[in-house]
Formats: structure tokens, sequence, C-alpha cells
């Protein structure tokens, strides 16, 4: 969608105006360009329209968040950082410093705030620099249905006072601009939480409060807003930031009205591969933060590992936020008894595998049990997929059969994705209308890859042979359910065993697997750009 030419020609006359300070394109490289007067024109966010449209010059975060939102009250910041358990306000000497993601409510110049504009930059002890610098802002074209991510900062290529940025938008994911630093950690084009859901290891919340920031860092007086917790972060902005992506996603890549998906191996990649992952641990505290003078050295009751850590339980169970396929036993894990980790059991795990976390061995996270799990950008889209009626429940269970116990970089699913149409037909289906347990056999997605993969004479016991097998049972919902239940049974016998020393060799490969799962999203070249401190996110084991 374009704008008018009417608005190409004020754009026109913006950047004839404020040529000494216009808004520039940084490159991957770190080189700039200038924007033409058609992408100006394009640029109909309101952190675009509210603050850079005529306001360039501004400098200090002070100064954007009194454009975006006047009223004090209204705005909302959220505390995220890898040292937040550490409250002194001085380390090493220097005031310490946190990262802030800043958030508005209410509504400016007839533009609705929330959760449509965000801005991240980073406060030290003694509060907001007065003097200008970082700040990473993103905002929501409602018309074109995509994010534009803005940056203010100084650049060595050219040499020059900072200024602020364009660095691209969703609609560039792809293309050869889009690998710079926004879009590079933002791999979808989406807004980016990567602990989405409770205990929120790094973050002020309700689990873990951070309550030096207002009770005796110099900097309560100058948060610019409410202090707020991640859970407020989570319900109020990200889900709802990523649910509509998702939504114009689907809307882009498909034709409603034939009925018809354009483009079927980007659109349902999520179903395959692993594009994005959230992390997510138990909601146990560790008692090993390296940065905790009050850590125990163990935790201080017995650790219950995350279900996802099993299997993609949110997609294969459901919960809150997602339809899911509703087999119920996949959220069952943490609760089973024979997978309860005693304190003395966990301490000893964390010791004897020598992993380290702030170049201190034998330290853990914050919480227990901290890794990689599917994301909910993933398991959404593919839920939404199913509730619109492009996917059906049986070839969603097909898929997720193939190696199950893998929920994220499964290279056996992964290479399913190529038996996958470009173009297939699909039954819509009502708003609010529950996908259909059975009659997958029916549609034409499954009919076309049925017949690829038969093509294919796919060796027997082979993923491929699996994935075939699935499609054509009459039942693939039942049979993954019947997965799950035959793989709760294994843990069960093999964890929970009498044997003491049996027992102790069953947790120490799983907590091998958790290490492996942190280390490979590490060293992943795509995935390894969101962890922005490979120090002190995940725990591994030394190089070498």
């Amino acid at each position: 969608m374009r704008r008018s030419p009417t608005t190409v020609l004020f754009a026109l006359i913006f950047l004839m105006a404020h040529r000494a300070d216009a808004l520039e394109r940084m490159l991957e490289n770190g080189t700039t360009r200038g924007l033409t007067p058609a992408e100006v024109a394009e640029l109909g966010d309101p952190f675009f329209k509210l603050v850079l449209q005529s306001h360039s010059e501004v400098a200090k975060l002070s100064e954007v968040v009194e454009l975006i939102q006047p009223d004090r009250a209204q705005r909302r910041i959220f505390v995220v950082d890898e040292e937040i358990v550490d409250p002194r306000p001085q380390q090493g000497g220097a005031n310490a410093t946190r990262r802030t993601v800043l958030g508005f409510e209410g509504s400016n110049s007839g533009r609705t705030l929330k959760p449509n504009i965000m801005l991240s930059a980073t406060m030290s002890s003694k509060g907001f620099p007065q003097t200008p610098g970082l700040i990473e802002a993103w905002g929501w074209d409602d018309q074109l249905g995509r994010y534009d991510y803005y940056s203010r900062e100084a650049t060595d290529s050219p040499p020059g006072p900072a200024r602020w940025f364009f660095h691209g938008s969703s609609a560039d994911v792809g293309s050869p601009e889009s690998r710079g630093r926004c879009l590079g950690c933002h791999i979808n084009g989406a807004p980016l939480m990567k602990e989405l859901f409770l205990p929120w290891n790094h973050w002020h919340s309700l689990s873990s409060p951070a309550s030096y920031l207002v009770d005796s860092w110099p900097a309560k007086t100058d948060l610019q807003g409410p202090l707020r917790g991640a859970e407020i972060l989570e319900t109020d902005f990200i889900l709802p930031s990523i649910r509509r992506f998702n939504q114009a996603r689907l809307k882009k890549a498909t034709q409603p009205e034939l009925e018809r998906v354009t483009n079927g191996r980007e659109l349902l990649a999520p179903l395959f591969t692993t594009t994005e992952y959230n992390v997510l641990s138990s909601r146990q505290a560790s008692g090993m933060h390296p940065l905790d003078d009050d850590a125990s050295g163990k935790p201080s009751e017995s650790v219950k590992i995350p279900n996802s850590f099993f299997l993609n339980a949110d997609l294969i169970g459901g919960r809150g936020d997602l339809t899911g396929l509703g087999i119920v036993e996949a959220n069952n894990f943490r609760t089973l008894p024979a997978l309860t980790v005693t304190p003395d059991e966990y301490a000893r795990l964390v010791s004897d595998s020598k992993q380290r976390i702030a170049n201190v061995e034998g330290a853990d996270a914050n919480f227990a049990w901290f890794g990689p799990e599917a994301s909910f950008i993933d398991n959404d889209m593919v839920d939404l997929m199913m509730r619109r009626g492009v996917l059906s429940k049986g070839f969603v269970a097909a898929v997720l059969a193939v190696d199950l116990e893998t929920p994220i970089l499964s290279a056996d699913r992964e290479k399913l994705l190529q038996f996958v149409p470009q173009l297939f037909v699909y039954q819509p289906l009502a708003p609010g209308a529950a996908p259909p347990s059975t009659g997958h056999e029916s549609a034409d997605l499954t009919k076309q890859v049925v017949a690829a993969l038969r093509a294919a004479n796919p060796p027997s016991g082979s993923p491929e042979a699996m994935f075939l097998e699935r499609l054509e049972s009459p039942d693939p919902v039942g049979a993954l359910r019947a997965d799950v239940k035959n793989y709760q049974t294994r843990l069960r016998d093999s964890v929970g065993t009498d044997d003491p020393e049996a027992r102790k060799k069953e947790l120490e490969r799983l907590h091998d697997l958790l290490l492996a799962r942190r280390q490979a999203v590490t060293d992943h070249r795509t995935l390894g750009l969101l962890n922005e401190n490979r120090e002190l996110l995940f725990p591994l084991k030394p190089s070498g």
C-alpha cells in the first residue's frame, strides 16, 4: 500500500526544509544513505508522526517521551538487565547501568499509543543521561501492517554527531538491507521479549522485584514514569503486538477471497523451523547466581522442570494465549513427582557440569533450569493458521510428532518443509469457530504433501516416512496424544527409578541436554544475535 501523491509532495518539502538533519537509513555495515521522498512518504507510524516528522532535532530521552506522552502518569517504565539481581549503584568504581523499555498509555494527536510505540534506552544509577545517548524506538504502522525501527546514535562512518536513523521495517525482512542491528535481532520483524513468561529471569517483575531501583538508587527520581513489572509488559504490550503482527503476516500471505495460500513454505515455516526462541525456567530460584549476595548455594525448594523443556507444550497442550491441539497431557510434565529435582540434586548438577556464568564456575541463572524454548511468535502463528482454517489440527500434529522430544532446532522437522507446496487452497473457518479435530486428510495441503512424500519414496524409519505415516493415519492428534503419554511413562521409569545411581545419570542426561540447547542457540548464526550478553545470559560449559 502506498501513500497518496499529495503525501509524497509534503514529504519532499519536509526533506528539503530539514536537509541538514534529515532522517537517514542505516545499512548493515554501518554506512548510511538518504531516504527517498517515497520512502519518507511511507512512514506513517506514530513514532515518526509524533517525533521525527517535525522534531528530528530532539536528542534527549526526556524530550522524546515528552513529545510522545506529556502525561508522566501514562508512561510505563520496564527494566531488564543481566545484572539486575545486583543492587549496588556503583560497580568497579563506575555507576551501574540498566536497560529500560518505555511504553505509553493513552493517546496523542488522535493516535493511540499502546502498544504502538516503544523505546529502549540505558539508565545509570544516577538516572537517564542528560546528554544525548543511544535511543532505540519502534512504531506500528497500522495502515501498512508493519513495524518501523529507528535509533538515535553517533556513527563512525562518516564521523559526526548523534542523529536519528531509520533501520527499516518488518516488511524489509529478507531483503539485502535487513540484516542490520534492529532487524538482525528482530528476526521476524516483530517486537522481541525473550523472557516473555513467568518468572522473567532478568526483569524487574512480581516474581523477582528489583526494589532497589526505587528504594535506594539515586535514579528513583528520574524514571520518566511509573516503574512496572515484566508481567505488565508481557500482557499489555508484547503479546498484543506479536498477535497483531502475525495477523498482518497471514493477511498478506493469503487470498481469503480465493481461499488460497500463495507462499506456503514461508508462511508455514514457524511450524517446521525455529525462527526465534523464548527463554523459560523453573519458578524456583537457583540460589546460585554469582551477583546475588544473598545466594544460599542451592535452591530453597525442589525444582520443577518446565513443560516446554520436554516438548512444545504450549502448542501441543495449549495455554491461555493459545488454543493448541488440546493434548492436555503435554502440560503435566512439571508436576510429575519423578521429574522433581531436589535442591541437593540440582546443586550437584550445576557443580558437576562446571557450567559458568559471569565467569564463575558452578554458578547458575537467577531461576533454575533456565533455557531456550519454542517461541510464542512461532506458536501463535501456527495457532492462528489453525483457527483460520489454513492448517488442520491433524497436519500440525503430524509435523510435531516428528522429533517430538526436540522442541527447538529440530533438523528432522526442518527438512520436511521442502514438501510443502507454495500454492494450496483451504477452507476458511468462521470467526470464533473451533478448529476441527478430524477431516485433515481431505485438505488440499495434506493431499499435496502426501503426494510429494510418496514420490520421494522415503526409507522406512526416516522422518519423511514417519511424517507420511501420520498424515495418512485417520487420527494424527490421537496418535500424538499416545506419543506424549508414552514419553511420560518412559521418563517416570527412567528418572523415577529406585536406583540412585541410575536416577543420577538420567538427571545428568537431561541437564546436559539443557546445556546443549543453550549452546546451540548461542552459537546459531541467526538466533545467536538474540543473546546480547554471552557471558551473562546462559550458564554454559567452558569452551574447549
